[in-house]
């Protein structure tokens, strides 16, 4: 009710499919809007499609530990699994909320977009040689650092959604920005996998989840004419 606004009338299903269509049509007319959704399909998808190869690095990296030796493989990967994921959803919650010291310090919530996308490819970029030189630690790291983007760039997101939409279409905007991220990585995520398993080479095996990653963040980049997401004119 809140994001929607106050409803006097009876809600039909028919009013439902015009108000899910109007906002669709509105999303679409509107450069702003379309860029900012085109922003969150790819970095949330990208993220949601990636992440959980985390796991199995951190596998690989427990079983040559050379600590907790009197451990079995599976207790020793538990054991590491436990500990990163603990400091990465610590590290995350705190990330997210200074979300606005971001934005402020940036000078709003598109300057600061434009930086994380910029930290994005950085971290992507310094993934490639990380894998081809078996940089487990550090890889773990990046990870780590890919999720403190993501919950930074979370509220962020949803402080351009709310300033530049109708709030009376505010939750269908988040529905339909919620069903372009999950076909995104209904696309990416068996591409991504495919990939990944027609590669033998044990440490260059992740190498695809860089190298996606990058061309995604320069795909975006590049669509939304370096991030700028200027505000559009009057008719748009």
């Amino acid at each position: 009710a809140y994001l929607d606004g106050e409803r006097t009338a009876a809600v039909s299903l028919r009013a439902v499919f015009g108000h899910l269509f109007e906002t669709v049509r509105t999303v679409w007319k509107s450069g702003q809007l379309r860029r900012t959704l085109l922003e969150s399909m790819v970095q949330d998808g990208t993220y949601n499609a990636s992440k959980d190869y985390l796991q199995p690095i951190l596998k690989q990296a427990a079983l040559a530990m050379p600590v907790l030796l009197y451990l079995q493989g599976e207790e020793r990967t538990a054991v590491l699994v436990g500990a990163v994921y603990f400091i990465l959803h610590l590290v995350s919650s705190y990330a997210s909320r200074l979300a606005h010291r971001v934005s402020a310090a940036a000078g709003g919530e598109v300057p600061a977009s434009r930086r994380l996308w910029a930290v994005e490819l950085i971290v992507f970029l310094a993934m490639v040689p990380l894998f081809v030189y078996d940089r487990k630690a550090l890889l773990i790291a990046a990870f780590v650092l890919l999720a403190v983007i993501q919950n930074v760039w979370r509220p962020i997101l949803l402080a351009r959604i709310d300033t530049t939409s109708d709030p009376s279409m505010g939750a269908t905007i988040l529905s339909v920005e919620s069903q372009a991220k999950s076909l995104f990585v209904m696309g990416l995520a068996p591409l991504l996998g495919y990939v990944i398993d027609g590669i033998a080479s044990p440490h260059l095996k992740f190498l695809p989840v860089a190298i996606f990653g990058l061309v995604a963040v320069v795909t975006v980049l590049v669509a939304t004419g370096g991030g700028r997401n200027r505000l559009p004119a009057a008719s748009s």
